[in-house]
């Protein structure tokens, strides 16, 4: 994600869409929690993205060195991240015409009643909810094709390496 948000190719698609810019923020999702990885910020430039990963980084960081007191990523809650992802977007501070999630992940939710309730909801409020696939599984793939993406343009693509994700 870090090495995709500052890539010449993203900001230029970026700075050639409708506004040049876009509101931009990470969460991960792991284990139940929805720690911030980076704040509701506008990416329109260089610096803004590198600006971005950096904070990334940072946060990322902290909890890497902070995890061996905290269980992370033994729970795999689809449905939990896009609401939370909702939330968000009910809490960003810019105005826009178009919402769009980026799931990122390698499995299939394994808490409550699946991702598909979630997903209904922010397409039913006018977000598309894209897929990114870690690990190059074609059921997880096909999972998120069927069960997690909705909305305009929506798409599940596969990224093992940050070139990938670059891509993606």
């Amino acid at each position: 994600m870090v090495q995709a948000i500052r890539a010449p190719e993203v900001l230029r698609a970026i700075e050639n869409g409708p506004r040049g810019r876009i509101g931009f923020a990470v969460f991960l999702w792991a284990s139940g929690t929805f720690p911030e990885l980076a704040s509701w910020r506008v990416i329109g430039s260089q610096q803004d993205a590198e600006e971005a990963s950096t904070e990334i980084l940072l946060r990322l960081q902290l909890m890497l060195d902070t995890s061996r007191r905290h269980s992370v990523g033994s729970l795999t809650n689809v449905s939990a991240a896009m609401a939370h992802a909702g939330d968000m977007l009910d809490d960003s501070p810019y105005a826009s015409k178009r919402a769009i999630v980026n799931i990122v992940g390698n499995g299939k939710d394994n808490v409550g009643e699946g991702p598909r309730w979630s997903r209904d909801a922010l397409v039913a409020r006018g977000a598309t909810i894209n897929g990114v696939v870690i690990g190059g599984d074609r059921k997880i793939s096909e999972y998120y094709r069927e069960e997690v993406i909705g909305g305009p343009t929506a798409f599940v693509l596969a990224a093992d390496t940050p070139d990938e994700m670059v891509k993606a």
